[in-house]
């Protein structure tokens, strides 16, 4: 029995027309479960890092990319943060190109 996820279809429509952007990224080891609770604080400070079962070679972006799972409250502020700063940025942009 399988997942289905409604309109689908756009998603991976979305995903199909951006594989582009993987094209040249590098492809090195990588955790692939970073989150808060693969991580040792000591003192304040980052000491390690634990679970390398999951391993795998990647994008270094996608490394963080579970990060906002295991910290979802502090990821949705970071990421509604950057949402709006992104969009007064981008405004920008265009209308610097338009002129």
């Amino acid at each position: 029995m399988g997942v289905r996820i409604k309109n689908d279809s756009i998603l991976l429509s979305f995903i199909e027309d951006n594989l582009q952007l993987m094209r040249h990224r590098p492809n090195l080891f990588q955790h692939d479960d970073f989150h808060v609770g693969n991580l040792i604080i000591k003192d304040n400070q980052l000491s390690g890092v634990i679970d390398f079962n999951r391993f795998d070679w990647g994008d270094p972006i996608h490394e963080f990319l579970k990060v906002g799972m295991f910290s979802s409250e502090l990821y949705t502020l970071y990421l509604s943060m950057c949402l709006i700063s992104s969009i007064v940025w981008i405004s920008k942009v265009n209308q610097k190109k338009r002129i």
